[in-house]
């Protein structure tokens, strides 16, 4: 009897030690990269640039680079409708993916937002994308007015805070 409890003692230790290894993690599921796909959203609309044109009172840019702790904030109508113009009219813009937004417009009108948008300004990339009800509903190339604009902004704010000049 007493060979018979010791065998099932050596049994029960014999399968509790291979319970206690560890278990390696199962293997992360390799999901392939998504294809890099060029979005094409429209042009926005001319009403919806009038709107701007007529009602925006209140312009402020904020960007998303660490190294421009900064923003830009808009409330002369001369100003307002200078930057409005930085909107290119022609063409939409086709959005890329290798192409990441520099920063965020709001366009207020009496203290609420109507219209926002990311701005683009990297090598390559110098456009806008304008969301509705939180979705990208439009894009529209920079003009060279705009261009000069964010360029300037820019540099001035990499020289004050002793970064080099935007890549663009």
């Amino acid at each position: 009897m007493l060979r018979y409890i010791f065998s099932i003692a050596i049994l029960l230790f014999l399968v509790a030690c291979k319970n206690d290894k560890p278990t390696p993690p199962p293997s992360p599921a390799v999901t392939p990269a998504p294809a890099v796909q060029q979005v094409n959203l429209p042009s926005i609309t001319q009403a919806e640039m009038e709107n701007l044109n007529t009602n925006c009172d209140f312009i402020d840019y904020t960007f998303y680079d660490p190294r421009l702790p900064m923003s830009i904030s808009l409330n002369e109508l001369s100003s307002i409708r200078q930057t409005l113009g930085h909107v290119s009219q022609d063409l939409p813009a086709p959005t890329a993916p290798n192409c990441k937004p520099s920063g965020r417009i709001f366009y207020q009108s009496q203290g609420e937002y109507i219209l926002e948008a990311e701005f683009y300004f990297t090598d390559g990339c110098a456009y806008f994308v304008f969301f509705k009800d939180g979705k990208a509903t439009y894009a529209n190339d920079m003009t060279t007015a705009g261009r000069q604009f964010f360029s300037n902004n820019i540099s001035q704010a990499l020289k004050a805070v002793g970064a080099g000049p935007p890549k663009q």
